[in-house]
């Protein structure tokens, strides 16, 4: 897993996330936080971290919003209604 490094403006956790079709750089990478538009990565099989049942791959390239930070390197999003939790390198710049 990469580590990324926390940091955090007006009380809200921000992590900075490289984009997937650009090489990561500081200079490249842009902020997660609540309210921003990401997609979800498209897995061809779920991710042994997410759910069981398979219902999270319904995300899989979609255009999802933060909702918020569950703890570091785990989100919400707005559009699952369920208590999924989303990781960090689940998520591509648009």
């Amino acid at each position: 897993m990469i580590e990324l490094p926390k940091r955090t403006v007006g009380g809200t956790s921000l992590f900075p996330l490289p984009s997937a079709e650009k090489p990561t750089t500081v200079g490249e990478a842009f902020l997660l936080r609540p309210g921003a538009k990401v997609r979800i990565k498209h897995y061809e099989k779920a991710p042994g971290f997410w759910d069981s049942d398979g219902e999270m791959m319904k995300y899989c390239g979609r255009v999802v919003t933060i909702a918020k930070a569950v703890r570091n390197g785990y989100w919400n999003i707005v559009e699952d209604t369920r208590p999924w939790t989303w990781q960090t390198e689940d998520f591509e710049a648009l």
